[in-house]
């Protein structure tokens, strides 16, 4: 996302550097907690409208339209919150440049490339940009990203009876942002999944796919301790089947992981594969429990 981000952010800001003189400050104190273009009473411009002005210098211009757009709950995208700031700046307006600032980088504006554009230059060197960037550094600091985390390890799984049905090996990845999932059945069988929370919807996914071709989209949230996702899985003849996946902590440190199915769209449930989870090393197989001949679900998508 960053390596996307950057390019652009780089060749729509860099030319600033050539305008960016000369501006008039801005000539009016502005109520506290609000940048000092507010134009609360101004309709909100267009999104093309707003980037002519931004191109063409009209800092004054600029900056009350983007505010006007975000007094009107219009989407803004990191570049034109990052554009705003650097027509406060123009304007003289350092305190409302660090509050586009605080509103790039919540939105994930990658403060150490920012830093690098000389149009920023006077803004990084202020205490406060290096307060900003790492107050935001940890984009995935919250709880809820780490609802899973129970579940990071590397693990022996086995069913209800003992039998070892595989292994399953849980990584954190992308600082903290993203739990990676690597399965291998006793039979063999290889199925991975990512699984992350999604601020857009407020709840977690995992998305599965295994070697057969099957794929699953879960959606769910913690509840009681565990957590509870359900989707849509495919098949690779195209039918569709509910499915709902449970997985809690245990004492240990161990944890159960159950899935059903549904054949009428949730209206009733039927277990399909239940695995308990231990940590790799912690207990031997029992005896002849080794690559168990009963064939195995993969714990994803499908059986």
């Amino acid at each position: 996302m960053r390596r996307r981000l950057a390019p652009a952010l780089l060749g729509s800001l860099a030319f600033v550097t050539a305008i960016g003189a000369g501006c008039r400050p801005r000539a009016s104190a502005t109520p506290a907690g609000e940048p000092a273009s507010a134009a609360a009473a101004a309709p909100p411009a267009a999104a093309d409208d707003v980037e002519a002005r931004f191109a063409a210098g009209e800092w004054r211009a600029a900056a009350d339209a983007y505010q006007a757009r975000w007094a009107a709950g219009k989407p803004l995208t990191i570049q034109s919150r990052v554009k705003a700031a650097i027509a406060c700046h123009n304007l003289g307006d350092d305190d409302a440049a660090f509050i586009w600032l605080e509103r790039a980088f919540a939105a994930g504006a990658p403060a150490k490339i920012l830093a690098q554009l000389p149009s920023l230059a006077p803004l990084a060197a202020d205490p406060r940009w290096q307060a900003l960037s790492e107050r935001h550094a940890e984009a995935c600091a919250e709880p809820i990203h780490h609802a899973l985390d129970f579940w990071i390890g590397e693990w022996e799984v086995e069913d209800p009876s003992g039998n070892r049905v595989g292994h399953n090996r849980i990584q954190r990845e992308l600082r903290g942002c993203l739990l990676t999932e690597s399965w291998t059945a006793a039979t063999g069988a290889q199925g991975r999944s990512i699984n992350f929370y999604d601020p857009a919807i407020g709840r977690w996914r995992q998305h599965w796919v295994d070697e057969g071709g099957r794929t699953i989209a879960y959606v769910g949230a913690p509840e009681g301790g565990a957590m509870v996702l359900e989707g849509d899985l495919a098949l690779r003849d195209g039918t569709v089947l509910r499915s709902r996946m449970t997985l809690s902590p245990e004492t240990g440190p161990t944890v159960r992981q159950r899935i059903e199915s549904s054949h009428d769209d949730g209206a009733s449930w039927e277990l399909w594969f239940e695995g308990i989870y231990r940590p790799v090393g912690a207990r031997p197989p029992a005896d002849g429990a080794e690559g168990a001949a009963t064939p195995t679900p993969t714990p994803g998508g499908g059986g």
